[in-house]
């Protein structure tokens, strides 16, 4: 399942659709591997696109989609960021496009 996430975040960066400020080194990746399963994994994207990317994205979905459900994956919340507690919030970073909530199971 871990690695179905790292692909489903692969997706998202390799189409151009997103762009983030964190997008995880190698070693952060592996150490995410190698970390022992516990349960469910719940997986918080927070997105920013890029110039034309929300099409780019719900093709990326359209594709992945079908891969998390095989898994037992699923989607438990999505929507539209409407204010930033924590995090960046000048005028040029503007709000998340889009921020959903995917369960994987282990």
């Amino acid at each position: 399942m871990k690695k179905l996430a790292l692909i489903a975040i692969a997706c998202l960066f390799a189409t151009g659709c997103a762009s983030t400020t964190t997008t995880g080194t190698p070693e952060q990746q592996q150490q995410f591997m190698e970390m022992p399963s516990i349960g469910p994994l719940y997986m918080i994207n927070m997105l920013k696109f890029k110039p034309g990317g929300l099409t780019k994205y719900q093709a990326c979905v359209k594709a992945v989609s079908p891969l998390i459900n095989e898994v037992g994956g699923e989607l438990v919340w999505s929507g539209q960021s409407i204010a930033t507690l924590i995090g960046p919030h000048e005028e040029d970073e503007g709000l998340w496009d889009a921020v959903l909530i995917v369960k994987y199971p282990n």
